[in-house]
């Protein structure tokens, strides 16, 4: 609404130039200190040093609740979510319950920020938690919604995701007919051998 101008915000607002500069100054110190958490927080990551890099992805998250509805904090959030998500589970299993919030929250943050494929990476692992502590009726709706998310976007892998979920939710449900008719409807019946379907989690779908 101010296209910038400090003075034109400050008055805007009612307080001074030098109040709107401070506050300028403490949001880029802000996000200097979470870009640095996250990105030694990945690196422990990528090094499989999981214990390592969670009070780091913890500290980012704090840093972040300030100015929290920007669209540049909300994509730090999705990664540092993301990622503290994947940690906790190396550290405490998959049925960790802090884990699973972080991907839930990964996914609310992440809505009109990140592509479809990230948000489907999330969505998968949020099903597979639903899945195997049999909470059947959640993992459907998930599988459901991966698969609209999927449709809209054109994405064959997020796709291929998709109908592995809800094939899998369907037959845990007790309906193997409809869980037929769903891989055949993701032509992941009589897969050719040579044809290498790979999830984003790493997964030969094909073979599955």
């Amino acid at each position: 609404r101010t296209g910038g101008n400090k003075s034109a915000a400050a008055a805007l607002l009612g307080v001074g130039r030098k109040t709107i500069e401070r506050r300028l100054k403490a949001r880029e110190e802000h996000h200097r200190e979470a870009r640095k958490c996250l990105e030694r927080g990945s690196a422990f990551v990528d090094e499989a040093r999981f214990s390592d890099a969670i009070p780091l992805l913890r500290r980012c998250l704090d840093v972040l609740q300030i100015n929290r509805e920007q669209e540049d904090v909300r994509r730090l959030q999705f990664d540092a979510y993301r990622l503290l998500g994947l940690c906790l589970r190396s550290v405490h299993g998959w049925l960790y319950a802090e884990a699973t919030a972080c991907y839930a929250a990964a996914l609310a943050v992440g809505e009109g920020v990140c592509d479809a494929s990230e948000i489907a990476a999330i969505q998968f692992g949020i099903w597979t938690t639903q899945l195997t502590t049999l909470q059947l009726k959640q993992a459907r709706g998930t599988a459901q919604d991966m698969l609209q998310r999927a449709q809209n976007a054109g994405d064959r892998v997020a796709l291929d995701e998709a109908h592995v979920a809800m094939t899998n939710t369907l037959f845990w449900l007790g309906d193997s007919e409809e869980a037929l008719a769903c891989l055949a409807r993701g032509g992941l019946i009589n897969v050719a051998r040579n044809d290498t379907r790979t999830s984003s989690q790493g997964l030969d779908l094909a073979s599955l």
